[in-house]
């Protein structure tokens, strides 16, 4: 069985709604990884590839998803799917992309490995302003 993913979250008043007591949950980011540190970590878990060569291929994956993603191909990956998309309205059937006007960006949709995941996930909340009550003590 996996061992169990705690995720932190802080609750701050939710100034969208008129309730008292009304919170929403951000969750406290605990760092970043980084391609080197997944390759770290793929070490870790006694492969017998190098870390310097999980990189390379993690590093050349990337490359390879963010070029298919730019021509406009569906890329699916242990992670999700993700999808080129244009925002903004056109005028006309022969409207051309305007910078200024126009924007591109990503459609992402989780993949069944992250979904299924995300539901061992224990959520845990604290009150932002029962912590800053705390900052305020010491």
């Amino acid at each position: 069985m996996a061992e169990q993913i705690i995720l932190n979250t802080d609750l701050y008043d939710n100034l969208l709604t008129e309730r008292k007591g009304d919170y929403t949950a951000k969750p406290r980011i605990t760092g970043t990884l980084y391609n080197t540190d997944i390759a770290a970590r793929i070490v870790a878990a006694r492969t017998e590839y190098q870390h310097g060569t999980i990189l390379n291929i993690l590093d050349m994956a990337d490359s390879h998803k963010v070029q298919a993603i730019a021509e406009g191909k569906s890329v699916v990956d242990g992670v999700g799917q993700y999808l080129v998309n244009v925002q903004g309205a056109f005028e006309g059937e022969k409207a051309q992309f305007e910078p200024g006007k126009h924007a591109l960006g990503i459609t992402y949709t989780m993949g069944k490995l992250l979904r299924e995941t995300l539901k061992l996930v224990k959520v845990v909340a604290v009150s932002y302003t029962h912590l800053r009550a705390h900052e305020t003590v010491l």
